[in-house]
């Protein structure tokens, strides 16, 4: 997800400590790619869990003009690239494919150039065309290979996926509720607030519980609890955490404002706020975030950090300074539900 780039960086380096960052570009311009190399396996890769989607590069052009010969170019690249040809033979052998393989071409585009999309899907067709003949058939949905070309203002990047939507949409979730987090968001805050076994986690406000889900994800904890004010959310929260997952979390109904846990006995608090748009509205906002944020000091234990999601930046932020044992030790701007919010950790000192 654009935003969380930086943030999916620090897990890589994490899980895979011989990861080097490829062009800073695509980290800097939150265009949703982290491009690194490493010599990982393709199963380790799929196991990330602040990303969406796993590629392997299959070509990249550093420096377009933003005018048709791009296209030729991008074709060319496709057609006789050896990045290409040596990716996609590595792939067949790793599919097992003993019949005709199958394509489908994605085509993503940013920037002003004097082409449409549609002209960079097809050019992407006659590349691969070129290249195999009728040995590739396209496909609609379900490829062997999915090619996605990704011009992203100067810079032309190909890659082959390696995920499938399993990866995106995982958790097999039996009820979505209005705002729900997109796992991989959830993640990514599950992720700054630094798990740990010893951990006593609260999700105060779990809606239908993708944040506690991606903490059990993440490994053991001393305890793991979710409250949410809505009878409905914590039915969707207990659909969607099966039978396993409710063995492990406790959850209790109740608002942000008096949370379930006596003073100084959380250290971990992680937390998709009401941004006043689909959930709440400006008044109930304006009167929750600065008893929201009392309560978080009151529960946090020293050194404790809470990880916070919102769009109503200036709220929160003042709510925080309101709280002299809170301080704010880094944010990440982030596209959520359309439009930009921001991750705040903010650590209890003293």
């Amino acid at each position: 997800m654009p935003g969380v780039e930086k943030i999916a960086w620090q897990e890589i380096q994490q899980r895979f400590p011989q990861a080097t960052l490829g062009e800073y570009l695509f980290v800097k311009d939150q265009n949703g790619i982290v491009l690194f190399d490493d010599d990982v396996s393709f199963k380790d890769l799929l196991t990330l869990r602040t990303a969406e989607d796993v590629f392997i590069r299959a070509g990249h052009i550093p420096r377009l003009t933003y005018d048709y010969g791009d296209l030729r170019q991008i074709e060319r690249l496709i057609q006789e690239g050896d990045e290409f040809g040596k990716i996609t033979h590595i792939l067949t052998s790793y599919l097992k494919l003993t019949r005709r393989p199958t394509f489908r071409i994605v085509a993503r585009k940013t920037g002003d150039h004097r082409y449409t999309r549609a002209h960079l899907e097809k050019a992407l067709e006659l590349g691969i065309q070129r290249r195999f003949g009728k040995g590739w058939r396209q496909v609609e949905e379900n490829a062997d290979f999915e090619v996605w070309g990704n011009i992203l203002g100067p810079v032309f990047l190909c890659g082959i996926r390696l995920s499938d939507r399993t990866m995106r949409h995982r958790h097999n979730r039996a009820i979505e509720l209005p705002a729900s987090l997109r796992p991989s968001v959830a993640a990514a805050m599950v992720f700054l607030s630094q798990p740990h076994p010893h951990d006593v986690f609260l999700d105060p406000m779990c809606g239908s519980g993708t944040i506690l889900l991606e903490r059990l994800a993440f490994g053991d904890a001393q305890s793991v609890r979710g409250a949410d004010v809505a009878p409905e959310a914590l039915r969707a929260t207990r659909a969607n955490l099966g039978k396993k997952g409710r063995q492990r979390v406790q959850l209790w109904q109740g608002d942000g404002e008096h949370l379930p846990a006596r003073a100084g006995s959380v250290n971990k608090i992680v937390c998709n706020l009401p941004f006043g748009h689909q959930i709440g509205t400006p008044a109930q906002i304006k009167r929750l975030y600065p008893a929201f944020l009392a309560e978080v000091a009151r529960v946090l234990r020293p050194g404790g950090k809470a990880v916070l999601l919102s769009s109503e930046f200036d709220r929160l932020k003042e709510a925080i300074r309101q709280q002299p044992s809170l301080t704010i030790g880094e944010g990440h701007s982030i596209a959520v539900l359309g439009k930009w919010g921001r991750i705040y950790v903010v650590e209890k000192v003293g």
